[in-house]
């Protein structure tokens, strides 16, 4: 009885934790979306009123920054949907983890060339999950390879088929899916 007494009262402290991460990521998503559609409308705005005046080094950097814009935003959404997990199931999808990776790529550019990175890539697997977290999954695997490194960094990217992968491994995978 005094086992099970202390196991309700941990859960009680864990989800109370829980709700109150929620609330947190809620808030800080929802404060985080003004200034960035303040930065996304004036990039926009600079972009249609001066494109054409602009150098093509000086365009590109205004279209990388809108891009980084977007990832945000998309980030921003992605936390959004965080705080509501406790309100809503999560939704899993049919992906393609190569758009992902591409994506992903695409995040870590000024990185690549910065470092003179090399990327090589294979075929990567059709998976159920959620196109986001993978991204920002191999966005820090990426960035952290990147960053942390000896010489010139050469990063390969590939899966291969496990024939007895194991439950338990699926669920530790799982479980660290939200790590760097």
């Amino acid at each position: 009885e005094r086992m099970t007494l202390e196991l309700r009262e941990h859960e009680h402290d864990l989800l109370q934790s829980n709700r109150e991460l929620e609330r947190f990521a809620s808030v800080a998503a929802h404060d985080l979306q003004e200034p960035l559609r303040t930065v996304l409308t004036f990039t926009s705005l600079i972009e249609r009123k001066h494109g054409a005046q602009l150098d093509g080094e000086a365009l590109n950097y205004l279209l990388r920054v809108s891009a980084a814009g977007q990832r945000m935003r998309a980030l921003i959404e992605s936390l959004l949907v965080y705080s509501r997990i406790g309100q809503v199931e999560r939704q899993f999808d049919v992906i393609d983890l190569n758009d992902c990776l591409t994506a992903a790529i695409a995040n870590v550019e000024s990185l690549v060339l910065e470092t003179g990175a090399q990327i090589t890539v294979g075929d990567l697997p059709t998976v159920r999950g959620n196109a986001q977290a993978f991204t920002q999954l191999f966005t820090n695997l990426l960035s952290n390879a990147l960053k942390y490194r000896l010489g010139t960094p050469e990063v390969s990217i590939s899966a291969h088929r496990r024939e007895h992968f194991q439950r338990h491994e699926a669920a530790h995978l799982g479980a660290a899916e939200g790590r760097d």
